[in-house]
């Protein structure tokens, strides 16, 4: 297999790899804020 195929191949894998890293840790981020902002909206109105 040429040097580049190889080359081209493990960038893709790079690639789509922190693509998908990227999106759980945002999915995450977004998850853990609407539930403290959920958290501090109940908190506030249901004493």
């Amino acid at each position: 297999i040429p040097a580049s195929v190889l080359d081209s191949i493990s960038a893709n894998v790079l690639n789509s790899v922190s693509a998908n890293v990227l999106d759980n840790n945002l999915d995450t981020n977004l998850d853990i804020n609407f539930d403290n902002i959920f958290d501090s909206v109940t908190d506030r109105y249901i004493d």
